[in-house]
C-alpha cells in the first residue's frame, strides 16, 4: 500500500515536471503557403506545444501587436512591399515586449547584421527550417526575451534604488548643514551675551544686564527645542518612543498650547482661534504625545503665516475618531513639495517667504506620532492660499 502511494506520488510528480510548455506564437507573412509550413512544422514538435495566429499584413500586423500578447513572433523578411525590420523598429525593436524572429529566403551576412540590430533575436532561412531547429529557435526567443526583460527589471530597481540613496545621502547632507548653522546661532548669541556680561562690555546697568539674560534665555530654550527635535526623531525612528495613550479634553489640550504659541501669533500679527467644535471632544492619546503634535503643528502654521493673517483649529467626529483640523492662512506648499516636507531631512523654499529658524523635523515628528496612535495625517495646501493639516486619531 505504502508502495503504491509512493508510487503515485512519484508519477505525479514526473508529470508535473515534465508538462509540455505552451506558446502563444504569432506569424506575420502574406505567403498563406508559408504560413501553413510554419504550422505543419510546428504541429510535429515533441519539445512544447504551440499555438499560431496568422497575420498577413504589415499594417495588421503593426495595430494588433501593439495590443494583442504573444510570446513570440516570426516575421517575414519582406511583407506589402515593406521590410520586416521596419515592422520591427515601429513596434520599438529591442525595447519590444515581444521577441522577433526573421524568416527569409535569403542567407546575406548582411541581413544577418541588420536583423539583430533592427532588435531580431534570431533569424532562419524558409529553406532549411525543420521542426527541431524552429521550436528551439521560438524556446531560446522566448527565455532569452524573459531573461533580458528580467535584467532590464533588475537595473531599472537598481538604478532607482541608487536615486533614493543619493537623495537621502543629500537630504542628509543638507540636513547637517543647516542643523549645524541651527546649533551655532543661539549658541553664539548665548556665548557673546554671557562673555558681555562676565568682562563688563557695554553698559552693566540692571536693566541692560537683565536684557542680556533675557536674551540667553531664549537662545538657550530655542537651543533646547532643537536638541530636543532630534532626540525625539531618532527615538522615534529607532521604535524606542513609547505612548501610554488615555483619555483626554481636546479642548484643554488645545487651549494649554495656544497659550503658548499666543504671544508669537500676536508679536507676527497672527489671529489665532480655537472654535467652539473642540468644546467635548474626548480623543485617546499620549499627553505628551498629543501636546508635542499640537505645539509643532501651530508653532508651523504661525511661523509660515504673514501679519494679518489667521490660524484655526477645529475638531469633527467620525464613530470612531477625532479630526483635528489645524487650517492657516499662509503660503501654502506646491503640491510637489508635499511628500518632501512629511519626510526627515525633508525641507522645501518659498519665493513668497524669507527663511524660517528650524530644523523641518516639525511635521515629520507629528506624522510619526501621529501614526505610534494607529491614526493618520493629511495635508492639504494650495501655493499662495494656505494650508490645512488634519489628525486622525481615536476618540475616547
Amino acid at each position: 500500500m505504502v508502495e503504491q502511494e509512493g508510487g503515485m506520488e512519484f508519477h505525479a510528480l514526473a508529470a508535473e515536471r515534465f508538462t509540455r510548455p505552451n506558446y502563444r506564437v504569432v506569424v506575420v507573412d502574406d505567403d498563406a503557403e508559408d504560413f501553413l509550413t510554419v504550422s505543419r512544422l510546428l504541429s510535429a514538435s515533441s519539445h512544447a506545444d504551440f499555438h499560431l495566429t496568422h497575420i498577413d499584413s504589415a499594417l495588421s500586423a503593426a495595430e494588433r501587436l501593439a495590443s494583442e500578447r504573444y510570446d513570440v513572433a516570426l516575421v517575414d523578411y519582406f511583407i506589402d512591399n515593406s521590410l520586416g525590420t521596419d515592422l520591427v523598429s515601429t513596434l520599438g525593436g529591442m525595447n519590444s515586449d515581444l521577441p522577433f524572429i526573421m524568416l527569409t529566403g535569403s542567407g546575406a551576412v548582411a541581413l544577418d547584421k541588420d536583423a539583430l540590430n533592427s532588435g531580431f533575436v534570431d533569424l532562419l532561412e524558409k529553406s532549411e527550417i525543420s521542426t527541431q531547429s524552429l521550436s528551439r529557435s521560438i524556446m531560446y526567443a522566448h527565455s532569452r526575451f524573459q531573461f533580458e526583460q528580467q535584467l532590464r527589471k533588475s537595473r531599472a530597481e537598481l538604478k532607482a534604488e541608487k536615486e533614493r540613496a543619493e537623495a537621502a545621502s543629500s537630504a542628509k547632507s543638507d540636513f547637517l548643514a543647516r542643523m549645524s548653522h541651527e546649533l551655532r546661532t543661539p549658541l553664539n548669541s548665548i556665548l557673546g551675551y554671557a562673555e558681555m556680561i562676565s568682562l563688563g562690555i557695554g553698559s552693566q546697568s540692571p536693566d541692560h544686564v537683565k536684557r542680556y539674560s533675557d536674551y540667553i534665555g531664549q537662545s538657550g530654550r530655542h537651543l533646547l527645542a532643537l536638541i530636543n527635535d532630534l532626540l525625539d526623531i531618532s527615538r522615534i525612528e529607532a521604535n524606542e518612543y513609547k505612548i501610554e495613550p488615555v483619555s483626554l479634553k481636546l479642548e484643554d489640550e488645545a487651549r494649554a498650547v495656544a497659550d503658548l504659541i499666543a504671544p508669537a501669533a500676536e508679536a507676527q500679527g497672527v489671529q489665532l482661534t480655537l472654535t467652539p467644535s473642540l468644546s467635548g471632544v474626548g480623543v485617546t492619546a499620549d499627553p505628551r504625545a498629543l501636546h508635542q503634535i499640537l505645539l509643532n503643528l501651530l508653532s508651523n502654521a504661525v511661523k509660515f503665516t504673514p501679519s494679518g493673517g489667521g490660524v484655526t483649529v477645529a475638531a469633527s467626529l467620525t464613530e470612531t475618531d477625532v479630526r483635528i483640523h489645524v487650517k492657516d492662512t499662509g503660503v501654502g506648499i506646491n503640491a510637489d513639495d508635499i511628500d518632501t516636507v512629511l519626510q526627515p531631512f525633508g525641507q522645501v523654499a518659498n519665493p513668497l517667504f524669507e527663511p524660517r529658524d528650524g530644523t523641518g523635523l516639525g511635521l515629520p515628528i507629528v506624522c510619526s506620532l501621529v501614526k505610534l496612535h494607529g491614526g493618520d495625517l493629511r495635508l492639504n495646501s494650495r501655493f499662495g492660499t494656505g494650508t490645512e493639516v488634519i489628525v486622525t486619531l481615536p476618540r475616547s
